[in-house]
């Protein structure tokens, strides 16, 4: 088993919520559900699939927060819910992981090496290149005058790394990464 929780965001999520657990079987640790309060029986399974787990090792632990944004709520879960494992990672309830992938996390996020950072008091670990995507992005942030960082400068942030799989995926599919840039930072008016 991996020293991985898995957080997972609910809103009404009882009929996806066990297939997306049930794919981390035996690899995650920690199961931390954030939900926005429900109103079909996503509690009631979270129980049901926490006392599954711990049989085997794992646990499962709900917790409940008004829904403000994705962000918010997942910012929320990762300094609100006592994460202690050295690797954690989102998943929404309608995903799986697949097997092959399950098993390779299984095999190698063991071994590979993480880098710890902090960040207003908060212990952030990142792989190598991870750390160094997140670099850019913060820089990327600070370049278009933002004091956050949103999801468009992470992925600004590796197209200027010009490494990673999402680098690899834009290449593959013969997307011009400069192109994509600018259509990001450039967003084209339409006038009716």
């Amino acid at each position: 088993m991996v020293d991985l929780t898995v957080i997972i965001l609910t809103k009404n999520e009882e009929k996806n919520l066990r297939k997306c657990v049930e794919s981390f079987r035996g690899i995650a640790k920690r199961f931390v559900i954030v939900d926005s309060f429900s109103t079909d029986t996503t509690e009631e399974l979270c129980k049901k699939l926490n006392s599954e787990l711990q049989k085997i090792g794992s646990s499962l632990d709900f917790y409940q927060n008004k829904w403000v944004d994705y962000a918010t709520q997942l910012n929320w879960g990762l300094t609100q819910t006592n994460i202690t494992t050295e690797w954690s990672m989102r998943m929404d309830a309608d995903e799986e992981l697949m097997e092959n992938l399950a098993q390779e996390i299984d095999e190698k996020l063991a071994n590979i090496q993480s880098r710890q950072s902090e960040y207003e008091g908060r212990q952030i670990i990142f792989t190598p290149n991870a750390f160094k995507a997140m670099s850019m992005a913060l820089e990327t942030a600070k370049e278009l005058g933002s004091s956050v960082v949103l999801p468009e400068h992470i992925v600004l942030g590796m197209l200027k790394t010009k490494r990673g799989i999402a680098y690899d995926i834009l290449k593959e599919l013969k997307i011009h990464t400069n192109d994509l840039a600018h259509s990001m930072t450039q967003p084209s008016l339409t006038i009716s």
